[in-house]
């Protein structure tokens, strides 16, 4: 479970970076760059606060809100999940999780009272770097060259010092752009979901019958194309990440489905640099379910 809540995390941070890398040529953009990488594979104490916002054709199906705390080796999230039900209510779910040193406990909305235990791999950053991450963001790094073809990016003063960056694309999205995305979008699927992209075109099935719509985009997609982007950063004045928020419209070409649209906003802070204490579990507040 905590796999979906570091995925949230993990897909605005990158794009966060990628909004950097687009315009390296301006020393503050690099900044940004650099501790944006740094937060994701090389920082082992922040607080993360964020929201998602997901519509496929149009129709909501998804908001996220999410609190991240990595402290060390012990890690707390907070995960809120509102969808639609067919009878047009709004379905709550999703989930608490308390990592001790690997130890991890998960308290769920629907079940407040009880907990389930389960493993994790013991890390303290928010992303495990691997070959297959160095490659996703060099291939963003690799769109700097490119930022007057696809994208205006101003940069403003912000309070005590800092500044405030817009990237807005303009409309020519190049191959580049949607194969980035694509790559993106394969890496969340393996690493997140364990869901294996090599197989993904020998998929026959429609997104419809998948058991969410997140694996069925991610099963059935062949290509994207952006259709339009905007993300506004905030950053202190050492250059480090303070907020950021944005919003995208991307294409999908499917297997069998055909074209269909998926749209989607978020926003999010980073705080409490070196000074983040995890909250930590408390037994006495739940038990143990009788099946795990």
């Amino acid at each position: 479970m905590k796999r979906l809540l570091t995925l949230v995390t993990a897909l605005v941070m990158i794009l966060t970076l990628a909004a950097a890398a687009l315009a390296e040529g301006n020393n503050v953009l690099l900044q940004v760059a650099d501790d944006c990488d740094k937060l994701l594979f090389n920082t082992d104490n922040v607080t993360l606060k964020g929201n998602m916002e997901f519509s496929f054709d149009g129709n909501w199906f998804k908001t996220i809100d999410g609190v991240y705390q990595q402290d060390g080796y012990d890690a707390y999230c907070d995960l809120k999940v509102k969808s639609p039900k067919k009878d047009g209510s709004v379905k709550n779910s999703g989930y608490t999780i308390f990592d001790d040193d690997g130890a991890v406990r998960v308290v769920e909305v629907v079940y407040p009272g009880t907990y389930k235990t389960a493993g994790s791999i013991k890390n303290n950053t928010i992303l495990r770097s691997s070959a297959r991450t160095d490659l996703v963001m060099g291939a963003f790094r690799m769109l700097a060259g490119m930022a007057d073809v696809f994208a205006e990016v101003t940069v403003g003063t912000a309070e005590n010092g800092g500044k405030t960056i817009h990237m807005k694309l303009n409309g020519n999205s190049t191959e580049i752009v949607n194969t980035g995305l694509m790559m993106l979008m394969q890496f969340a699927g393996d690493r997140f979901l364990r869901m294996n992209s090599d197989e993904y075109k020998s998929q026959t099935g429609k997104i419809g019958d998948y058991v969410s719509i997140a694996r069925g985009v991610l099963a059935t997609t062949q290509s994207v194309s952006v259709q339009n982007a905007e993300i506004t950063l905030k950053v202190n004045d050492k250059g480090e990440l303070e907020s950021a928020e944005g919003s995208a419209s991307v294409k999908l070409n499917t297997t069998k489905d055909g074209e269909h649209t998926l749209d989607g906003k978020f926003s999010m802070e980073v705080s409490d640099r070196g000074t983040t204490k995890a909250e930590q579990f408390d037994p006495d507040k739940h038990v143990v379910p009788a099946k795990q």
